[in-house]
Protein backbone atom coordinates (compact mmCIF):
# COMPACT_ATOMS: atom_id res chain seq x y z
CA UNK A 1 0.00 0.00 0.00
CA UNK A 2 2.82 2.26 0.90
CA UNK A 3 4.55 1.58 -2.37
CA UNK A 4 1.36 2.34 -4.22
CA UNK A 5 1.04 5.70 -2.56
CA UNK A 6 4.68 6.47 -3.31
CA UNK A 7 4.09 5.59 -6.93
CA UNK A 8 1.08 7.79 -7.16
CA UNK A 9 3.08 10.65 -5.62
CA UNK A 10 5.88 10.08 -8.09
CA UNK A 11 3.40 10.10 -10.96
CA UNK A 12 1.82 13.29 -9.66
CA UNK A 13 5.25 14.87 -9.29
CA UNK A 14 6.26 13.85 -12.79
CA UNK A 15 2.99 15.17 -14.21
CA UNK A 16 3.37 18.38 -12.25
CA UNK A 17 6.94 18.86 -13.44
CA UNK A 18 5.87 18.10 -16.98
CA UNK A 19 3.05 20.61 -16.71
CA UNK A 20 5.44 23.19 -15.34
CA UNK A 21 7.88 22.56 -18.16
CA UNK A 22 5.09 22.78 -20.74
CA UNK A 23 3.85 26.00 -19.13
CA UNK A 24 7.39 27.42 -19.09
CA UNK A 25 7.88 26.56 -22.74
CA UNK A 26 4.50 28.14 -23.55
CA UNK A 27 5.56 31.30 -21.71
CA UNK A 28 8.86 31.41 -23.58
CA UNK A 29 7.08 30.88 -26.88
CA UNK A 30 4.48 33.48 -26.03
CA UNK A 31 7.22 35.90 -25.04
CA UNK A 32 8.98 35.26 -28.36
CA UNK A 33 5.76 35.71 -30.24
CA UNK A 34 5.11 38.96 -28.37
CA UNK A 35 8.61 40.18 -29.22
CA UNK A 36 8.12 39.24 -32.87
CA UNK A 37 4.75 40.99 -32.88
CA UNK A 38 6.27 44.10 -31.27
CA UNK A 39 9.03 44.17 -33.90
CA UNK A 40 6.44 43.80 -36.62
CA UNK A 41 4.42 46.64 -35.10
CA UNK A 42 7.52 48.83 -34.95
CA UNK A 43 8.30 48.00 -38.57
CA UNK A 44 4.71 48.74 -39.52
CA UNK A 45 4.91 52.11 -37.75
CA UNK A 46 8.12 52.92 -39.61
CA UNK A 47 6.52 51.89 -42.88
CA UNK A 48 3.50 54.06 -42.13
CA UNK A 49 5.77 57.03 -41.33
CA UNK A 50 7.75 56.50 -44.52
CA UNK A 51 4.53 56.12 -46.48
CA UNK A 52 3.27 59.39 -45.01
CA UNK A 53 6.53 61.12 -45.94
CA UNK A 54 6.33 59.72 -49.46
CA UNK A 55 2.72 60.87 -49.70
CA UNK A 56 3.71 64.37 -48.60
CA UNK A 57 6.55 64.47 -51.11
CA UNK A 58 4.25 63.22 -53.84
CA UNK A 59 1.68 65.88 -52.94
CA UNK A 60 4.38 68.57 -53.01
CA UNK A 61 5.71 67.30 -56.33
CA UNK A 62 2.21 67.24 -57.79
CA UNK A 63 1.53 70.77 -56.50
CA UNK A 64 4.82 72.00 -57.98
CA UNK A 65 4.06 70.26 -61.28
CA UNK A 66 0.58 71.78 -61.29
CA UNK A 67 2.07 75.20 -60.58
CA UNK A 68 4.56 74.76 -63.44
CA UNK A 69 1.75 73.60 -65.70
CA UNK A 70 -0.33 76.64 -64.76
CA UNK A 71 2.64 78.93 -65.35
CA UNK A 72 3.36 77.24 -68.67
CA UNK A 73 -0.26 77.67 -69.76
CA UNK A 74 -0.13 81.31 -68.69
CA UNK A 75 3.10 81.84 -70.66
CA UNK A 76 1.57 80.17 -73.70
CA UNK A 77 -1.46 82.41 -73.39
CA UNK A 78 0.77 85.49 -73.08
CA UNK A 79 2.75 84.40 -76.14
CA UNK A 80 -0.49 83.99 -78.06
CA UNK A 81 -1.65 87.47 -77.03
CA UNK A 82 1.72 89.01 -77.96
CA UNK A 83 1.65 87.24 -81.32
CA UNK A 84 -1.84 88.61 -82.06
CA UNK A 85 -0.73 92.09 -81.00
CA UNK A 86 2.37 91.82 -83.23
CA UNK A 87 0.19 90.85 -86.18
CA UNK A 88 -2.14 93.79 -85.46
CA UNK A 89 0.83 96.16 -85.20
CA UNK A 90 2.28 94.84 -88.47
CA UNK A 91 -1.10 95.25 -90.14
CA UNK A 92 -1.45 98.81 -88.78
CA UNK A 93 2.08 99.65 -89.94
CA UNK A 94 1.26 98.31 -93.40
CA UNK A 95 -1.95 100.34 -93.55
CA UNK A 96 -0.10 103.42 -92.27
CA UNK A 97 2.55 102.97 -94.95
CA UNK A 98 -0.16 102.62 -97.60
CA UNK A 99 -1.87 105.78 -96.30
CA UNK A 100 1.44 107.67 -96.31
CA UNK A 101 2.13 106.51 -99.87
CA UNK A 102 -1.36 107.48 -100.98
CA UNK A 103 -1.01 110.85 -99.23
CA UNK A 104 2.39 111.46 -100.86
CA UNK A 105 0.99 110.52 -104.27
CA UNK A 106 -2.00 112.77 -103.70
CA UNK A 107 0.26 115.63 -102.65
CA UNK A 108 2.46 115.11 -105.72
CA UNK A 109 -0.60 115.04 -107.94
CA UNK A 110 -1.81 118.29 -106.40
CA UNK A 111 1.58 119.88 -106.99
CA UNK A 112 1.68 118.70 -110.59
CA UNK A 113 -1.96 119.53 -111.34
CA UNK A 114 -2.47 122.97 -112.88
CA UNK A 115 -4.66 125.06 -110.54
CA UNK A 116 -7.89 126.63 -111.83
CA UNK A 117 -7.40 129.72 -113.91
CA UNK A 118 -7.09 132.63 -111.51
CA UNK A 119 -5.50 135.97 -111.89
CA UNK A 120 -2.30 135.99 -109.83
CA UNK A 121 -1.82 138.78 -107.36
CA UNK A 122 0.70 141.28 -108.68
CA UNK A 123 2.22 144.06 -106.64
CA UNK A 124 4.01 146.43 -109.00
CA UNK A 125 4.84 150.13 -109.12
CA UNK A 126 2.17 152.62 -110.17
CA UNK A 127 3.66 152.86 -113.65
CA UNK A 128 2.92 149.18 -114.41
CA UNK A 129 1.38 148.90 -117.83
CA UNK A 130 -0.93 146.04 -118.81
CA UNK A 131 -0.24 146.81 -122.45
CA UNK A 132 3.51 146.45 -122.19
CA UNK A 133 5.22 144.46 -124.92
CA UNK A 134 5.29 140.76 -124.36
CA UNK A 135 8.65 139.78 -122.92
CA UNK A 136 10.41 136.41 -123.00
CA UNK A 137 8.97 133.31 -121.34
CA UNK A 138 11.61 131.47 -119.33
CA UNK A 139 9.44 128.34 -119.12
CA UNK A 140 9.90 126.20 -116.02
CA UNK A 141 12.53 127.65 -113.70
CA UNK A 142 14.00 125.96 -110.64
CA UNK A 143 14.40 128.43 -107.79
CA UNK A 144 15.66 128.11 -104.22
CA UNK A 145 13.73 129.57 -101.32
CA UNK A 146 14.99 133.08 -100.39
CA UNK A 147 17.91 132.80 -102.85
CA UNK A 148 18.13 135.21 -105.83
CA UNK A 149 18.45 133.73 -109.32
CA UNK A 150 19.61 135.89 -112.26
CA UNK A 151 18.47 135.44 -115.85
CA UNK A 152 19.86 137.19 -118.93
CA UNK A 153 16.91 138.37 -121.05
CA UNK A 154 19.10 139.73 -123.84
CA UNK A 155 19.45 143.26 -125.04
CA UNK A 156 21.36 144.21 -121.90
CA UNK A 157 18.45 143.36 -119.63
CA UNK A 158 18.89 141.17 -116.54
CA UNK A 159 16.06 139.72 -114.44
CA UNK A 160 16.52 138.57 -110.83
CA UNK A 161 13.92 136.32 -109.16
CA UNK A 162 13.94 135.92 -105.35
CA UNK A 163 11.23 133.52 -104.08
CA UNK A 164 9.84 133.00 -100.60
CA UNK A 165 7.63 130.03 -99.72
CA UNK A 166 4.62 131.24 -97.75
CA UNK A 167 2.90 129.46 -94.87
CA UNK A 168 0.09 128.47 -97.24
CA UNK A 169 2.56 126.86 -99.67
CA UNK A 170 2.26 129.61 -102.29
CA UNK A 171 5.28 131.45 -103.73
CA UNK A 172 5.91 135.13 -103.07
CA UNK A 173 8.41 136.07 -105.79
CA UNK A 174 10.21 139.41 -105.93
CA UNK A 175 11.22 140.38 -109.50
CA UNK A 176 13.94 142.92 -110.31
CA UNK A 177 14.62 144.09 -113.90
CA UNK A 178 17.98 145.74 -114.61
CA UNK A 179 18.84 147.42 -117.91
CA UNK A 180 22.60 147.69 -118.35
CA UNK A 181 24.58 150.14 -120.47
CA UNK A 182 27.26 149.05 -122.86
CA UNK A 183 29.85 149.46 -120.12
CA UNK A 184 27.96 147.07 -117.85
CA UNK A 185 26.62 149.72 -115.50
CA UNK A 186 22.94 149.55 -114.49
CA UNK A 187 20.97 152.28 -116.25
CA UNK A 188 17.50 151.45 -114.99
CA UNK A 189 16.00 149.20 -112.30
CA UNK A 190 12.36 148.14 -112.09
CA UNK A 191 10.90 145.93 -109.36
CA UNK A 192 7.70 144.00 -108.94
CA UNK A 193 6.27 141.22 -106.84
CA UNK A 194 3.99 138.34 -107.67
CA UNK A 195 2.23 135.65 -105.58
CA UNK A 196 1.47 132.37 -107.31
CA UNK A 197 1.01 128.67 -106.58
CA UNK A 198 3.51 125.85 -107.32
CA UNK A 199 3.71 124.88 -110.98
CA UNK A 200 1.51 127.78 -112.09
CA UNK A 201 2.66 129.67 -115.17
CA UNK A 202 2.63 133.45 -114.63
CA UNK A 203 3.56 136.67 -116.45
CA UNK A 204 4.63 139.91 -114.83
CA UNK A 205 4.65 143.31 -116.53
CA UNK A 206 6.54 146.13 -114.84
CA UNK A 207 6.91 149.34 -116.81
CA UNK A 208 8.28 148.43 -120.19
CA UNK A 209 9.60 145.09 -118.87
CA UNK A 210 7.73 141.82 -119.05
CA UNK A 211 8.59 138.23 -118.25
CA UNK A 212 6.79 134.92 -118.12
CA UNK A 213 7.85 131.78 -116.20
CA UNK A 214 6.57 128.71 -114.35
CA UNK A 215 8.27 128.57 -110.93
CA UNK A 216 9.25 125.58 -108.85
CA UNK A 217 10.80 126.56 -105.53
CA UNK A 218 12.90 124.15 -103.48
CA UNK A 219 13.33 124.70 -99.74
CA UNK A 220 16.61 126.32 -98.76
CA UNK A 221 19.38 123.76 -98.10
Amino acid sequence: MKNFIVGILIVILVVTMAALMIQQQARVKLRQENETLRQQLDQLARLQAENEQLSNRLAQAMAAAEGRTTELLKLRNDVGILRKQSLKIADLQKKNQQLNTALANSHSSQLERTPPETTPKINAPANTSADAATGPDLGTVQLVNQAPSRFDLGGGKICTLTPTIGADGNYNIKVVFETQKADGQAAQTETGEIITSPGRGVRLNVGDSSIGFTPTVNPAQ
